[in-house]
């Protein structure tokens, strides 16, 4: 008996996106502003004035991910979140990748942020934070080595210092301490 097929999540063409509208850029920014804010409830009445059409946009999508992290609607963080990533898309916005990995870590599935992250880290990667949350991750799943590798890439960002202050009084990463403690 054949299976019943899932169905896929639309992809993003990044390329072909048409700019916003002037209302719905309005709409997007006010959005912002309330989710700075932390008030989610208030961002998500302003996404919700967007023109249908223009709700598959990166910098749409990428506030409603925001939204429902900060709902902590991880499920549907990871859904949004995986349309931006697809294909390796937006290597420019590690926030997006992050937050992607963060949800998958809440609902359990370590090892599927882990790979995530790794993914992005593939590419040239400027921030450390991807590195320290690959060290977390890596600590939580009993791969010391490759923490310890992971946080050296962290050290090599100019954020480094800063990171290593805070790696100290992290206790998910206490199986690299030592490490962080070496001159």
């Amino acid at each position: 008996m054949p299976q019943p097929q899932q169905a896929q999540a639309p992809k993003i063409n990044l390329a072909a996106v048409l700019p916003l509208s002037g209302s719905d850029r309005r709409n997007l920014n006010a959005a912002r502003e309330w989710l700075d804010r932390k008030d989610y409830l208030q961002a998500q009445f302003q996404l919700d004035k967007i023109s249908a059409p223009a709700r598959m946009h990166p910098d749409v999508l990428e506030v409603a991910m925001g939204i429902h992290c900060g709902f902590k609607h991880h499920l549907k963080t990871v859904e949004v979140a995986r349309l931006l990533v697809r294909e390796g898309k937006c290597l420019d916005r590690p926030y997006i990748w992050l937050t992607l990995a963060d949800s998958l870590h809440q609902l359990g599935r370590t090892q599927e942020a882990y790979d995530q992250l790794k993914e992005l880290a593939r590419h040239p990667c400027r921030t450390g934070l991807v590195y320290y949350r690959l060290a977390v991750y890596a600590c939580l799943l009993g791969k010391s080595d490759e923490a310890k590798a992971h946080f050296a890439n962290a050290l090599a960002t100019p954020e480094g210092v800063r990171l290593k202050r805070e790696a100290l009084s992290d206790e998910q990463l206490r199986d690299i301490w030592d490490f962080l403690c070496e001159p």
